[in-house]
């Protein structure tokens, strides 16, 4: 049987979604040797789309 978890503050919530896409951004500049504004632009942007689809 698992643990019964404390469940998660709107304030946590918050950081572990930063947290997501700012990895997922890092691992998608990390491919690019010098990322310009907009592909780091991009890069949030495709992170943040991959979250959603998480949470959906």
């Amino acid at each position: 049987m698992l643990p019964k978890m404390a469940p998660i503050s709107e304030n946590q919530l918050l950081k572990l979604r930063e947290s997501y896409i700012e990895a997922e951004a890092g691992r998608i500049l990390a491919t690019v040797s010098d990322p310009t504004e907009e592909e780091i632009r991009m890069a949030y942007d495709k992170a943040r789309r991959s979250l959603s689809k998480i949470l959906e």
